[in-house]
């Protein structure tokens, strides 16, 4: 995808790979903790409250230096002449969704108020990204695995 290597793109595999082992050991590892007897206060702060507030700033970092990487490479213009197909899509009320591409996912991922993970179904884990109060948009809806699809052709 990138027509030279660059160092954002190691810094975006970081990122991405701290979301990527959120997203997908989550499940295990709330089992895990359902299954211990007696308190476990500290181990459930560690396994929820810790790793997704470490997975929130790992993709707004992201987010970040992927809107540099395009800002030097057009990425998204890559992308939609290559006909990858979108990240997902932004919800409104009142209108049909719409697809949600690069470009736009930076800023949706950007300009959040918060976060949220949908991982009940392993094989589509879903990021919401949630907007302020008054926006134009409400969510926008990513699909991990096209995130984890993007982040493999990028040569670091």
């Amino acid at each position: 995808m990138l027509k030279r290597s660059n160092p954002l793109a190691r810094q975006l595999h970081e990122n991405l790979s701290v979301v990527l082992c959120f997203v997908y050991s989550r499940q295990p590892l709330w089992d895990i903790g359902n299954a211990v007897r007696g308190e476990w206060k500290y181990g459930w702060k560690m396994i929820q409250e810790y790793a997704e507030l470490r997975a929130d700033r790992a993709l707004w970092d992201f987010a970040i230096q992927l809107r540099a990487l395009d800002d030097e490479e057009d990425l998204d213009a890559q992308l939609q002449e290559y006909g990858f197909p979108p990240f997902g899509e932004v919800r409104k009320t009142g209108s049909p969704s719409e697809p949600l591409y690069l470009r736009d996912m930076t800023n949706k991922i950007i300009h959040a108020v918060g976060f949220s993970y949908k991982i009940e179904d392993r094989n589509e884990p879903l990021i919401g990204c949630h907007a302020r109060e008054g926006s134009r948009w409400d969510v926008g809806v990513i699909e991990v695995q096209k995130l984890m699809h993007f982040g493999s052709t990028l040569g670091s």
